[in-house]
């Protein structure tokens, strides 16, 4: 009985070492560019213009139904471009309009979120959800946007 003992000892200590080998020996994936970290296609679920809060999609009482997406596309590992196409549609008839954020220098935050800027503009991305702001001197006019990964 000893012996069996002694062998299952033996059999557990080197499982237990083969297995923190295993775990020491595996090689971390590095981080992915930033750029593709946020390239894709984004629903609009809400955006905020001064103080107003608006819920996408929206129906006005005129009968148009708004909607809203964002693009992200890659220019290089840190720089990113995002379009906003913003639709109204009614009866069938769709008609959009659309902003742009070109060559956006990305960079990591303290909070792990993926943040950039050009002059007043500028993104914040972290766990799939985009936000994309168009400053304005004018507080009451400054439009952002909340968008999730399609």
């Amino acid at each position: 009985m000893i012996n069996r003992t002694n062998n299952c000892r033996i059999q557990l200590l080197m499982f237990a070492i083969l297995a923190l080998l295993s775990v020491a020996c595996q090689k971390n994936e590095p981080e992915p560019p930033l750029a593709d970290q946020i390239l894709g296609s984004y629903t609009v679920t809400s955006y905020k213009s001064g103080n107003a809060s608006v819920n996408l999609p929206a129906t006005t009482t005129t009968g148009i139904t708004v909607t809203a997406k964002i693009t992200s596309t890659k220019v290089s590992d840190d720089v990113a471009s995002f379009t906003f196409i913003f639709t109204q549609t009614k009866s069938g008839i769709a008609s959009s309009s659309n902003s742009k954020l070109n060559d956006v220098s990305l960079k990591k935050g303290s909070n792990g979120a993926i943040e950039g800027s050009i002059g007043m503009d500028g993104i914040s991305w972290q766990n799939n959800q985009l936000t994309l702001t168009f400053g304005d001197a004018d507080p009451a006019e400054v439009l952002t946007i909340y968008g999730k990964k399609d």
